[in-house]
């Protein structure tokens, strides 16, 4: 299966617009859901991955990331500071995507919950600061943890690893659709699971792919 990043933002996109559209008043409580145990098991994979090498804290978590970022339009920077590590996100993939589709509304969602459930899961042994993000309105996304890497370090743990532990886009449009099942009631699901089907024909350009997996 061929998957982008772009499909795995709409996706998310659509299925929050399937849920607001067939759950009014309960659709935020059912977002908040399904995205944080989208989270939960992200962050489970990052820590077995860390565990083996006893890097179970904020080294770890940024080594261990699944998402593939290269070729993608997205811009950050990292400050390493004496006691925290701050990154600054100028220029976000996924906002770049929801704009592209116009689902801004609908993928910001994903802002409100996805980063903060990764941090908790992972570990105790830091804690995430969220000073602000482009889903809220703001300029850059910030993100500050209460512990200190060496960057240096961290760019040449990355280099040796050389993408071992990147997932393809494929594979967390699936594990996104898993989240969702899990996390929900079945006649919830099937209902926007079909929503969605039928939004994705207003996405030609979106791979074939997408529709395949929501069967």
């Amino acid at each position: 299966m061929n998957m982008t990043l772009k499909d795995h933002a709409l996706l998310y996109a659509l299925l929050v617009k399937g849920l607001q559209e067939t759950r009014k008043e309960e659709a935020e409580g059912y977002i908040a859901v399904f995205t944080r145990h989208y989270g939960h098991r992200r962050a489970l994979r990052m820590k077995e991955n860390a565990k083996a090498l006893d890097r179970e804290d904020l080294f770890g978590f940024l080594l261990c990331g699944e998402l593939n970022m290269q070729g993608q339009e997205n811009s950050s920077r990292m400050e390493c500071k004496e006691k925290e590590t701050v990154s600054r996100v100028a220029v976000c993939a996924w906002m770049q995507a929801w704009k592209r589709y116009d689902v801004v509304d609908y993928g910001s969602h994903y802002c409100r919950y996805i980063d903060a459930a990764l941090a908790e899961v992972f570990s105790p042994a830091f804690s995430l600061q969220i000073d602000s993000t482009q889903g809220q309105g703001e300029k850059e996304c910030v993100f500050r943890w209460d512990q200190s890497v060496n960057e240096k370090e961290l760019q040449e743990a990355r280099k040796e690893a050389n993408g071992r532990y990147l997932k393809d886009y494929a594979f967390h449009c699936q594990d996104l659709l898993e989240a969702f099942r899990e996390s929900l009631p079945d006649d919830l699901v099937r209902e926007v699971l079909g929503r969605v089907k039928k939004d994705l024909r207003g996405y030609p350009e979106v791979s074939q792919d997408v529709s395949q997996i929501l069967d």
